[in-house]
């Protein structure tokens, strides 16, 4: 059987790639936070869906390959990906990443991006 942390990861992810921000934005709660190497540090889910929405928005489409996911401590996940997308300029981007997931009463809690 799967951990609340792996299934809210999984569907974390399945969210992003449809762009689903109502959704997404469920997951997280006021004390929330999101640090990325490429977009910087939030704090709540109305930051954190501000600034995934303009991102998302930079985009003609994107779509996340993750490659592994793993529960690393109880309630903290590593997932290995790739983002691929097109940018609205037309350019297209592939970058690698690692990202961890800290799930806390049922709400993401922290997401940490990282570059490989």
């Amino acid at each position: 059987m799967q951990s609340q942390a792996i299934l809210m990861s999984k569907k974390y992810f399945e969210l992003s790639n449809a762009s689903d921000m109502d959704s997404i934005y469920k997951m997280f709660s006021k004390s929330s936070t999101y640090s990325s190497q490429n977009t910087g540090l939030y704090l709540g889910a109305d930051q954190i869906i501000e600034m995934q929405s303009k991102f998302h928005a930079s985009f003609e489409d994107l779509h996340w390959d993750i490659h592994s996911l793993a529960e690393v401590h109880p309630n903290i996940v590593l997932l290995d990906f790739t983002l691929k997308g097109t940018k609205a300029s037309g350019e297209k981007v592939v970058v690698p990443g690692i990202e961890y997931i800290v799930v806390y009463k049922d709400k993401i809690q922290h997401v940490e991006v990282r570059n490989k």
